[in-house]
């Protein structure tokens, strides 16, 4: 084990040295490293078992749950950023972070995974600017790199659905065709929910709408965005997100695969949607409440 440990280190190291720059490792698996789209920024690096994740600090601190428009913003955004990038509230010191995690089961792809997260970072930096709040209304995104119609776009390459249907199948998830979407039946304990495959940006993404947001109080806002930017740092390939689509608002999730998923990719996206759902579903229903919401705020920021 020791060895094979050793061996994935040393692929990520020489991976990173080829899409990043000055690149440092240290000890628990762990990298600093630079990524430059019109100006460097500073990352960390960390691999925890088969996954690698990356991550760098915004100029927001845990305090963003007192402004009202930001975190509910930051939610917004996330549902924009390309492949696997994300803002997320960091389990260890509750900072907002932009990140992004990368699933290394085996030593095949870590280059072009590693380099792939890479770009997205650089991509959603750039489309960022920064200022993950500047942005008075998230459907006025042109001029900044990220897409004018939040409105998800269901539409998906044949060839691209049956293969990511047929390893969800072969795993033992329930698969159909649905409007003519393809989607796979998810396994929470309380609720029905249906992840639908989509290609954006070249990738297929596996969404679930886990209910509408539009009648939420501006009271309780805060704390629906809160929980879905925790719930994407907590849960690694998980992206929680504010969209739209017919019109309507709502809290999604969605898992962004690899260009060329795995049964491990698949099976993990499809779980780990699973668990999302549950928790978020029960709490997006009591978050309708502004005294509820206050709450969660005031209870999770003290770290309970």
């Amino acid at each position: 084990m020791h060895g094979f440990l050793e061996d994935r280190i040393a692929h990520v190291t020489q991976a990173l040295a080829q899409a990043a720059h000055g690149v440092e490792h240290h000890a628990l698996c762990g990298w600093d490293f630079q990524l430059v789209n019109g100006k460097p920024f500073s990352v960390k690096g960390r691999l925890i078992g088969e996954w690698l994740t990356f991550w760098s600090p915004l100029d927001l601190a845990a305090e963003i749950a007192e402004e009202r428009k930001a975190v509910w913003r930051c939610a917004e955004l996330n549902a924009h950023l390309p492949g696997a990038a994300k803002l997320a509230v960091c389990p260890e010191d509750g900072r907002v972070v932009l990140c992004a995690d990368i699933a290394v089961p085996d030593d095949a792809h870590v280059a072009d995974r590693v380099a792939g997260g890479c770009r997205d970072l650089e991509e959603a930096w750039s489309c960022l600017a920064g200022d993950p709040i500047g942005c008075d209304d998230p459907r006025d995104m042109e001029g900044r790199g990220l897409d004018a119609n939040p409105t998800t776009d269901f539409s998906l390459e044949p060839g691209t659905a049956n293969r990511v249907l047929e390893l969800a199948s072969q795993l033992g998830w329930t698969t159909r065709n649905n409007d003519d979407r393809a989607v796979v039946d998810l396994a929470p304990d309380e609720a029905f929910y249906q992840a639908a495959a989509a290609e954006l940006d070249g990738r297929v993404r596996l969404l679930t709408e886990v209910g509408p947001t539009e009648s939420h109080p501006a009271a309780s806002r805060p704390a629906v965005g809160w929980l879905l930017l925790t719930m994407s740092g907590f849960l690694r390939g998980v992206r929680g997100a504010i969209s739209f689509r017919k019109d309507r608002e709502y809290a999604r999730l969605e898992a962004v695969l690899p260009p060329r998923p795995s049964t491990f990719d698949v099976d993990h996206a499809l779980n780990a949607l699973s668990v999302a759902c549950n928790t978020v579903g029960h709490e997006l229903r009591v978050l309708a409440h502004p005294h509820v919401a206050r709450a969660y705020l005031i209870h999770t920021r003290s770290g309970g």
